[in-house]
């Protein structure tokens, strides 16, 4: 079976598209007040988005001269004290592991691994309209890179106990001299 797939989304503010139309410029180093994207729109006008905060632009899978319709999301708004969580969509059996007290590996594209543990929230598992699946949120228990927000990360549950094992060897093994 293949490793879950998460996504770190940004949890900020999503600036749509206020019409149909072209993006002609997007600049995702806009602060507040900034000009953040442009917009062709089909009537022929040019509309300008400004940045409503001083935060950091996740730029979407829109770009310059890209076709939107109204209400398309064009980039997202993240300010800094935003927590990040990982959304993911699992099995059954990997969910009720997490419940258990296992934890999730997070691995991202730039190798770093973080190890996360569900939200302690009323939909940290819900349920979703395919069978045999269950959207679970993961809060990382170490720092997350500005850089990893929007983007995906594979996921790996591992036993708790199992972990805490390796963990305990890993330290008596550094304590052996001439260990570094």
């Amino acid at each position: 079976e293949a490793p879950p797939l998460g996504m770190v989304p940004g949890n900020g503010e999503v600036l749509r598209a206020v019409a149909s139309g072209q993006i002609s410029y997007l600049n995702t180093a806009a602060t507040k007040g900034d000009v953040v994207y442009s917009l062709r729109s089909n009537s022929g006008d040019t509309l300008n988005v400004t940045m409503p905060c001083d935060c950091k632009v996740l730029p979407g899978k829109i770009a310059e001269g890209a076709t939107v319709l109204a209400g398309d999301p064009v980039v997202e708004a993240v300010s800094g004290n935003v927590s990040p969580v990982v959304e993911a969509t699992m099995s059954p059996d990997l969910a009720k592991m997490l419940i258990n007290g296992s934890l999730a590996e997070l691995h991202f594209s730039d190798g770093r691994v973080v190890y996360a543990k569900p939200a302690d929230a009323p939909d940290a598992f819900r349920p979703t309209d395919r069978e045999h699946e269950v959207s679970v949120r993961l809060v990382p228990e170490g720092p997350i890179a500005d850089e990893a927000l929007g983007t995906p990360v594979s996921i790996r549950v591992v036993n708790a106990t199992a972990m805490k094992l390796k963990n305990r060897v890993t330290r008596l093994i550094n304590q052996i001299p001439g260990q570094v």
